[in-house]
C-alpha cells in the first residue's frame, strides 16, 4: 500500500505519513496540547524525527542517532521554536539545538528566556546562539563556549537565513573536546537547517 502523502487516524488524531531524507515519519496534524510554566500553550507535535548525521572527524569519538523534535510554541502564537535534542553526543558531552523566528534582538531575548525557562537548558553548560536580524544585522552570544557563536553566525550567513535564531546547547560531559567543539557546533546547526521547518516561516536556505 503506497502510504506517503496518506493521512491516518492516529491515537483519535489526524496525522500525515511524509518520507524525509530516506526516513518513513508520522506526523501529527492535531498535536497534544499542554501548559508550560509560563502559561503560554505548548505543542509537542512529533515523537521522533531526525537521521544520521556523517562525522567529519574520524578520530573524534562523536556519537550521531535519532533525535527527538520539539515545537514549542511561543504564548503570543507569532511563531514556533524548534527544537532538536538525542542527536549528538561526543566523548560525555551531549548536544541539543534549538531556532525560530526573531525580528529584533527584543525577540532574541525573549527566545532565550523561554529556552531557558527549561530547567534542563537553564542548567546546561553553554546555550551558545547567532541570528541575522534584517533590521539590526548579525548578533551572537557565546555562553562561555568561545568562539562558538561566530562558527553559528558564520553558518547563517552561508546559508543567507535572516530573521531566525539557531542556539547550540551543551552539557558538558567532564572531557574537553579542543578544536572538536566547534566542528560539533557545525553538526548541530547542519541538522537543524536540514530537519526544521523553514518554509512555515517564509524561509529559505541558498541552493546548494
Amino acid at each position: 500500500m503506497h502510504l506517503i502523502g496518506a493521512r491516518i487516524p492516529l491515537f483519535q488524531r489526524d496525522a500525515i505519513v511524509k518520507r524525509v531524507d530516506g526516513d518513513i515519519l508520522v506526523q501529527m496534524l492535531a498535536p497534544f496540547v499542554h501548559k508550560g510554566d509560563d502559561g503560554g500553550v505548548k505543542f509537542v507535535l512529533n515523537g521522533k524525527h531526525g537521521s544520521s548525521l556523517r562525522d567529519h572527524t574520524p578520530k573524534a569519538s562523536a556519537s550521531y542517532g535519532r533525535g527527538g523534535l520539539r515545537r514549542i510554541y511561543r504564548g503570543d502564537q507569532r511563531g514556533h521554536m524548534q527544537q532538536f535534542t538525542g542527536f549528538l553526543t561526543d566523548r560525555g558531552s551531549k548536544y541539543a539545538v534549538s531556532g525560530g523566528p526573531v525580528a529584533s534582538r527584543e525577540e532574541v531575548k525573549a527566545f532565550l528566556k523561554t529556552l531557558t525557562r527549561d530547567k534542563r537548558f537553564a542548567k546546561a553548560s553553554h546555550n551558545t546562539w547567532a541570528a541575522i536580524i534584517p533590521e539590526d544585522g548579525p548578533s551572537k552570544g557565546d555562553d562561555g563556549e568561545a568562539g562558538a557563536g561566530l562558527v553559528i553566525l558564520r553558518m547563517l550567513e552561508r546559508e543567507g537565513l535572516q530573521g531566525h535564531i539557531i542556539v547550540v546547547t551543551r552539557w558538558f560531559g567532564g572531557t574537553k573536546l579542543g578544536g572538536d567543539r566547534f566542528r560539533r557546533v557545525q553538526d548541530c546547526v547542519d541538522h537543524y537547517i536540514a530537519h526544521a521547518d523553514l518554509a512555515a516561516h517564509g524561509l529559505s536556505t541558498k541552493a546548494k
